[in-house]
């Protein structure tokens, strides 16, 4: 019971981060950045130094400082050519935060909105992880056909392989 109500925290936590439209008290150096009567050029260079700044973040496992750095950039700079990547990072944020639903959410708007997008393969493994982990065996071997009839990446598809193998366990299908 305690691991859920951790969970629920976490996601009315992010909510309320997205629904205020993150106050300088939470970020106060990123929403400088990104002033309301900048010109596109000047939001898609603030954009990207967050980006990159959110990644930075996330690859030394700051998954919380990371989502709010992401969640600035679809705020204030929607039209952000990157805006993939962003959405990308975010739910891998949000995975990292065992947050499986919205995680999941964010990979299904990628997919719809970017269809042609270099990221679908990221985003195709992601929802693969986020079905295993919520023990939603089928549906995580569903994504995995998909998956690897759309990379050639070697290493995305040793991932989701050995997802679809624990997943075949799971499921005691040893044939």
């Amino acid at each position: 019971m305690r691991d859920y109500s951790k969970h629920i925290t976490k996601l009315i936590l992010f909510m309320i981060l997205v629904s205020v439209s993150i106050s300088s008290a939470i970020a106060p150096r990123q929403e400088d950045l990104f002033s309301r009567n900048a010109t596109d050029q000047e939001l898609e260079r603030a954009s990207i130094k967050v980006l990159k700044q959110s990644i930075k973040l996330y690859e030394d496992g700051e998954f919380w400082q990371a989502a709010q750095q992401l969640v600035l950039i679809m705020d204030y700079y929607p039209k952000f050519t990157k805006l993939d990547q962003v959405i990308t990072y975010l739910g891998k944020c949000l995975f990292q935060e065992e947050l499986f639903t919205s995680s999941t959410r964010l990979y299904k708007y990628l997919l719809k909105k970017f269809p042609r997008s270099r990221m679908i393969p990221q985003a195709l493994l992601g929802l693969e992880n986020n079905y295993y982990y919520q023990q939603n065996f089928k549906q995580a071997l569903r994504v995995y056909f998909v998956l690897i009839k759309r990379t050639t990446d070697r290493k995305i598809i040793n991932e989701a392989s050995y997802l679809a193998g624990q997943c075949h366990f799971n499921l005691q299908n040893y044939d």
